[in-house]
């Protein structure tokens, strides 16, 4: 939408020289508007002198030079620089984001055809109401305070908040407000400004998966499981039981290596991922620490070590059983070696200290020779 600033002569244009030209003739135009109605209502009664000396103090060479200039600085410009801001105003509120004008009240004056592509509403059916209308109900009415708070206070508010469309759905989504003041100070309008972040939240949950998840069988990995470990290991300190770390290796021949391919072997990896799930108790963590090795964290086995210690090989024997009995469907059980190394504790060490120690028994274990049972005090190896 465009408007000339000085609609006259619009042949000649809208430059600042154009202007000059239209303000010049127009100058003249009125002198001789002028002229022509003292000559027709003052010399007939105050005789034909009236003339000369208009023409003489009223110039219309010398006045147009000097009314001219002026009138394309003190006027002309001013109105081409808001015209300019009023382009560029229009063509932001035309954006890709989607964006929300309302009066000092809240209410919804206008919106852009962002808006209306993101929430659904068409403008009649938002103006005159509040944003309200959009809210999703995830955000409790100390956010909306906090939120007011700052806007009151510095004039804008920025942060991410939950909206619903028209269709119930509900989005993410990074919005802007910001209040207009009139020359006084008082506030007169709410400029919303916002856009989706939806693909940006499934990337946050993404990067969160593979920051803490195993990609192939989505179990914890080793920096879940630390954190997890830590957790537990002062909660039997502080309940004064014991628990137990078990590593679980999936060792493969070279026969194994030929005969299965990467995809089926990772195939089997999920499998054996399952059937040391269905094992263990619903309040265990079962993690994935690489390639071939699983760890298991038992909690709350017995007050007592031995206790603990004899619960923890039951365990590793219905793991030995029901691992076997995978491999015993899915390929020759000659074909792989099942390992598992347990650290036992009841304090609140360090993770990485009670994990090295279990990866030491998983060493033991490995060179004791099928079905094997090794007992040492700090740690339990099972082969």
């Amino acid at each position: 939408m465009s408007t000339r600033i000085f609609p006259v002569f619009p042949w000649l244009g809208d430059s600042p020289r154009a202007n000059v030209i239209k303000v010049s003739l127009v100058v003249l135009g009125v002198e001789f508007a002028i002229m022509a109605f003292i000559e027709g209502v003052f010399e007939p009664l105050f005789g034909k002198h009236v003339s000369p000396i208009f023409w003489e103090f009223f110039d219309p060479v010398l006045l147009t030079l000097i009314v001219a200039p002026v009138l394309q600085t003190r006027v002309l410009r001013p109105l081409q620089e808001q015209e300019r801001q009023l382009r560029v105003a229009a063509v932001a509120f035309e954006s890709q984001n989607g964006m929300v004008i309302t009066d000092s009240e809240g209410v919804i004056l206008r919106v852009n055809p962002a808006f209306v592509r993101m929430t659904g509403y068409k403008p009649e059916e938002v103006i005159g109401q509040t944003p309200a209308v959009l809210k999703s109900g995830r955000q409790n009415a100390l956010f909306y305070q906090t939120m007011w708070r700052t806007l009151n206070e510095k004039g804008y508010w920025y942060g991410e908040i939950w909206n619903k469309r028209k269709n119930g759905q509900i989005y993410p989504e990074l919005l802007t407000i910001t209040a207009v003041s009139d020359t006084d100070g008082s506030v007169i309008h709410y400029v919303g400004d916002f856009c989706e972040i939806s693909e940006n939240k499934v990337n946050e949950v993404e990067i969160r998966r593979l920051a803490y998840f195993d990609p192939l069988t989505s179990l914890p990995n080793r920096h879940l499981l630390e954190v997890l470990m830590a957790q537990a290991m002062i909660a039997v300190k502080r309940n004064k039981t014991h628990g137990a770390v078990l590593i679980v290796s999936v060792s493969r021949s070279d026969l194994t290596n030929t005969a299965l391919g990467r995809d089926q072997w990772d195939g089997l990896l999920v499998e054996v991922a399952h059937c040391i799930k269905s094992v263990v108790r619903g309040n265990d963590t079962v993690a994935r620490l690489n390639d071939e090795d699983f760890a298991i964290l038992l909690e709350d086995l017995d007050k007592e070590e031995n206790g603990a210690t004899a619960r923890a090989e039951q365990i590793a024997e219905k793991l030995r059983l029901s691992v076997d009995a995978l491999f015993g469907l899915s390929c020759n059980e000659s074909s792989y070696k099942l390992s598992i190394g347990a650290a036992m504790f009841n304090s609140s060490d360090s993770p990485g200290d009670l994990l090295a120690d279990a990866e030491l028994a998983l060493c033991e274990a490995k060179k004791q020779t099928q079905g094997a049972t090794h007992f040492r005090k700090s740690m339990m190896c099972l082969h």
